[in-house]
């Protein structure tokens, strides 16, 4: 048999074939990635701005009654600047009346607004504070 040749390998056309779906593939995973350190990078913020927001409403819990006998507003501090990433946002705390009058109960509201990229970002946590007087 002169000129049949049994040469073994791949085609280019199989080989570019396997690198086309060897290509699509890797990009599915890349995005998969990508958007997995994406959630876990706002996991990791959303973590320490609801750390800041407890620790704010454990400070108006501490505070004597008669300083939330009147309600209003004022600026979180962030006494332990976990929030250095994001100096691009502000935080609020609001007390306001609950219910009757007669129960003297307060809702305290701390919040935290920023923006991230292009998305504006909020966050708040809420709790009553009774602050009538203790018998």
């Amino acid at each position: 048999m002169v000129g049949a040749s049994k040469e073994r390998g791949f085609t280019l056309a199989e080989v570019l074939v396997a690198l086309g779906i060897l290509g699509l593939l890797l990009a599915g995973l890349l995005g998969a990635v990508s958007a997995g350190l994406f959630r876990l990078s706002w996991v990791e913020t959303e973590e320490a701005i609801l750390g800041l927001l407890q620790d704010q409403l454990e400070i108006v819990r501490a505070l004597p009654p008669e300083a939330l006998k009147e309600p209003g507003e004022f600026p979180i501090y962030d006494h332990s600047h976990r929030l250095m990433n994001h100096p691009r946002g502000e935080g609020r705390v609001k007390v306001e009346e609950y219910g009757e009058q007669s129960l003297d109960l307060r809702k305290v509201t701390a919040s935290i607004e920023w923006r991230e990229g292009s998305r504006n970002r909020h966050l708040s946590l809420s709790t009553v504070i009774w602050i009538g007087e203790k018998k």
